[in-house]
């Protein structure tokens, strides 16, 4: 019942999402949105907390998509509900990549609508930046799409709130501090990914598109104003790192996060000749270094 009610879901936003091909242009959310709310209760209040594992995962998957469809009064109220009952899910689920499905929907909704979700966004990131984290996720072909959507939520994450962002991820970023090679790594890359999707989206456009991995239907959005602005807080914050890094694993990561910020114009900043001489000492790293790192991995 939860996945038909998933797919309807998607068959609705599909429709809406093509409805210039429609042959009835009169339908819109409204036509729909008052049937969604009492299934969404019955399915949060006791589908949710099924003892089956693929009960769970589908009516969760199922609830990120009936948000799209929620009437915006009904979503904002529901979402101090919604978020800490998908984030539970973590804990308690092998398979992650249904419940970072729904947290996209319902953060890309979230957004969209300019919902209060800013007392909501420590807690998701405290949940998915150790799971971005994780070592190998990016190179295990049936973690790669769950690390790719985790990636999705961050970014979705910064159109409406990069200083609060940034700010939390370049505190994992100190090397005094953060001692675990593992999260300053992941750490950098996410900051990668953000500089390239947010700079990209920022530079071309002053809305956003976000198409849903699931119904391929298009969530659209105004921008951040203040991206631009994050420019310099990403550069103070990755200044330090470029000097004292000494973890090839990092550095290699480091160098990946410094060609992307090259690419949105952030070494014409002040400070960015340093991560222009970070690269090119890393271009003379000798066969010596490398054989000394792997020999302490090993």
């Amino acid at each position: 019942m939860g996945v038909a009610f998933g797919h309807w879901c998607d068959a609705v936003l599909s429709y809406l999402a093509n409805l210039d091909k429609a042959s009835d242009k009169s339908i819109s959310l409204e036509t729909f949105s008052s049937e969604v709310f009492p299934a969404y209760e019955i399915m949060f209040n006791t589908w949710m907390t099924s003892g089956e594992s693929k009960v769970r995962l589908a009516t969760v998957q199922a609830i990120g998509n009936m948000c799209a469809v929620m009437p915006q009064e009904q979503f904002e109220a529901q979402l101090p509900r919604i978020i800490p009952g998908v984030l539970a899910l973590y804990k308690k689920e092998k398979n992650h990549l249904p419940i970072t499905q729904a947290l996209t929907m319902v953060l890309s909704v979230g957004v969209k609508n300019g919902s209060q979700m800013e007392s909501q966004i420590t807690n998701v990131l405290n949940t998915i930046h150790p799971l971005a984290c994780q070592p190998g996720i990016f190179e295990q072909p049936e973690h790669v799409k769950n690390a790719n959507e985790l990636l999705r939520c961050f970014e979705i994450i910064g159109y409406l709130f990069s200083d609060m962002l940034i700010s939390y991820l370049l505190l994992r970023l100190d090397i005094v501090k953060q001692k675990n090679v593992t999260i300053r790594s992941g750490t950098i890359n996410i900051i990668r990914h953000l500089v390239t999707r947010l700079g990209m989206s920022h530079s071309h456009s002053h809305s956003l598109a976000i198409t849903h991995s699931t119904t391929h239907c298009t969530i659209r959005y105004s921008i951040d104003a203040k991206l631009t602005e994050s420019k310099h807080l990403i550069l103070s914050g990755i200044k330090p790192l470029v000097e004292s890094e000494t973890n090839l694993d990092a550095k290699r990561v480091l160098a990946q996060a410094v060609i992307a910020m090259a690419s949105q114009g952030y070494l014409a900043l002040e400070g960015g000749e340093s991560l222009v001489e970070f690269i090119v000492r890393q271009s003379a790293i000798t066969d010596l270094e490398v054989e000394q790192f792997d020999k302490a991995v090993c």
